[in-house]
């Protein structure tokens, strides 16, 4: 809550042999600089005065261009990059259009050859770093600080350097590496203007097109809901869908968890190379989803390029719901282009005419799938790990999964069906609007198809619900839940759990339901918006039979008024915030009291957004507090 000297902190600590712990320090300074950054990321700077860099210089040439535009050629020490990207990561390449893509490359395997072998000649053999920075500050000709530093041209050298300190224990000391700086003042057109930098230094080598679009904010909330929202299996694990959107990002990711083999794995465990995904799948499945198979079945690039520049339709504004939906449907799309086989597949041979066509035909068959449909296949549930689809595309050998049967009929019919438009051009025919207007008109399994999938399908106003989900709704959804659960100290839950311990047909609930009555009974354990859900559901199911649960069967907990919490605090966090500031100004006797309880409910907003949950602990808290904010 103050501006503290950083320089002489310590950065980094080791606890276990293998583990670095990065420490990183938050003051009113940089929570300021974080708040007035147009990027909404925290600049990286290079103070040569601090103790981790202070023994470092740095030689170099300057040419001012305009009062603007300053352009440095800098000498940086191997060990100077290697240090900052061992504590910024990829962070470091934020406009960079990709990352790290593999220390085997055979460009990178130069690197790390030259670094072990030849390391005086690496400054002449290497190309270099091309960066931006906003302001570098010299004293007595010497470079004491770069601000906003980062790398636009150069992440496999920076990442290869890195890595050969770290995994190869090669010694950098007499490693020296070229960097051209742009030094640009920050104004209203510098982040165009780094962005055709960063374009322009990377045309000299085989970069993708849809590289470039990495910074744009439906691949940040991609990346944001992939971090944040892992599905869990009934033993509580966690699973990652690990969102690509620099390329190479998954391998950086692994390669930077440990030196350690067990802490690895154990990573790989939680985020499978099978769920990753990458900003072409995510354009693929938009376009599917959307009913433009014929876009989709483009050249990778092309049909991403023409989702991002919204050609046939806008671009969705994400939120949670969304997320799940897109990737529960990309999930299935994966199953099915599984479920195709290829030539010498062994565990899936082809089960179409040309394999070839394998794309192609899981494209359309997974567009035709979605409209046949109307959009109402459970896509939350495949999320959420059900139906063994996602464990189907985890195991090497042939799993079937629930909606294996259905799939395989779709698939045939769809092979066929491209066939006769495509002839003996099937794979060109595919991207034309007529192969997708002849596929809807003749495809002969529609009605075969909609019955066998129908145990698979929600309502409309299920999907609807989920589709525009927002952060608000997911909270009031979770109060809505509590509020009926435990009205009259949770007489309602413990209801449920006398019918799922008596009734056989409901045994497979009972696990559930005990549990999250031990979470709330313990008053301290968290009680996640995901079990909340999970037993709302089944609580309808038991109300739709007509059981009867309002008997009073109290636990040992408080009666709390969970409905008024939500409208309090949660229902419009703004209003809340601005009300509560005008309540501890009009005050002043109660000022340092009123202002701590304000800040204790902050931070439990806050922690039900972070954490997907509350304790019974907390939420008391916030009852507490009612009678103060209302």
């Amino acid at each position: 809550d103050k501006v503290i000297a950083q320089e002489e902190l310590v950065k980094k600590i080791n606890i276990i042999e293998g583990l670095d712990i990065n420490i990183k320090y938050w003051d009113l300074k940089k929570w300021n600089d974080l708040k007035r950054s147009k990027s909404k990321r925290l600049p990286i700077a290079i103070d040569l005065n601090e103790k981790d860099y202070n023994s470092y210089e740095l030689d170099f040439v300057r040419r001012k261009a305009n009062k603007n535009l300053s352009q440095y050629l800098v000498i940086f020490p191997a060990n100077l990059i290697a240090d900052l990207y061992d504590y910024h990561n990829t962070k470091l390449l934020e406009n960079n259009v990709r990352v790290f893509l593999s220390a085997n490359r055979k460009a990178n395997r130069a690197i790390r050859k030259t670094i072990a072998d030849d390391a005086n000649k690496f400054f002449s053999f290497n190309n270099g770093i091309s960066a931006t920075a906003e302001n570098i500050t010299i004293e007595n000709n010497k470079i004491t600080r770069i601000d906003d530093f980062q790398i636009v041209n150069g992440g496999q050298t920076t990442a290869t350097i890195h890595y050969s300190r770290k995994q190869d224990k090669s010694d950098l000391t007499d490693v020296f590496v070229p960097v051209k700086i742009t030094e640009l003042k920050r104004d209203e057109e510098y982040g165009e203007t780094v962005g055709k930098i960063s374009q322009a230094a990377n045309t000299q080598s085989a970069i993708r097109s849809s590289d470039f679009y990495a910074n744009k904010p439906l691949m940040i909330e991609l990346e944001r809901f992939s971090i944040k929202n892992p599905a869990s299996d009934e033993n509580g694990s966690n699973f990652y869908f690990f969102f690509e959107r620099m390329s190479g990002q998954y391998n950086v990711a692994k390669n930077s968890v440990s030196t350690r083999k067990k802490l690895i794995n154990s990573w790989i465990r939680e985020h499978p190379k099978e769920l990753s995904f990458n900003k072409i799948e995510i354009a693929r499945w938009f376009n599917c989803l959307e009913g433009f198979p014929h876009i989709a079945a483009l050249s990778a690039e092309k049909q991403f390029t023409l989702f991002m520049d919204e050609r046939y339709f806008s671009n969705p504004k994400l939120s949670l719901g969304q997320f799940k939906n897109i990737i529960g449907y990309g999930m299935l799309f994966n199953r099915i282009r599984k479920l195709i086989g290829s030539k010498n597949g062994k565990e899936y041979p082809s089960i179409i005419g040309d394999s070839s066509v394998g794309m192609a035909s899981a494209i359309y068959a997974a567009s035709y799938l979605n409209k046949l449909t109307s959009g109402l296949i459970d896509y939350w549930a495949i999320y959420n790990l059900k139906y063994s689809v996602i464990d189907s595309l985890i195991e090497k050998k042939r799993m079937e999964s629930d909606l294996d049967e259905v799939l395989i009929i779709l698939i045939k019919e769809t092979w066929e069906q491209l066939k006769n438009y495509g002839g003996t051009s099937v794979q060109e025919q595919t991207k034309k609007e007529g192969c997708w207007a002849y596929f809807k008109t003749n495809f002969s399994k529609g009605e075969l198809i909609k019955k066998k999938i129908k145990p698979f399908l929600i309502s409309k106003a299920e999907l609807d619900v989920r589709l525009n989900d927002d952060v608000n709704n997911v909270d009031q959804k979770y109060f809505e839940g509590l509020d009926i659960l435990l009205k009259n100290q949770g007489s309602v839950l413990n209801n449920i759990h006398e019918v799922s311990s008596r009734d056989s047909m409901f045994r497979d609930k009972r696990t559930k339901v005990s549990n999250l009555i031990k979470k709330i009974e313990s008053r301290t354990s968290l009680v996640p918006r995901k079990r909340v859900d999970e037993i709302m559901l089944f609580y309808n199911e038991l109300r739709d039979k007509g059981i009867n649960m309002n008997k009073n069967n109290p636990l040992d907990i408080p009666d709390l008024s969970y409905d008024l919490i939500y409208k309090t605090y949660f229902n419009n966090i703004k209003a809340f915030k601005e009300s509560a500031e005008n309540i501890i100004l009009s005050n002043e006797t109660e000022f340092e009291k009123n202002s701590d309880s304000f800040y204790k409910s902050i931070d439990l907003i806050e922690k039900l957004d972070r954490e997907y949950g509350l304790s019974v602990s907390d939420i008391e808290d916030l009852h507490s507090m009612l009678n103060l904010f209302r």
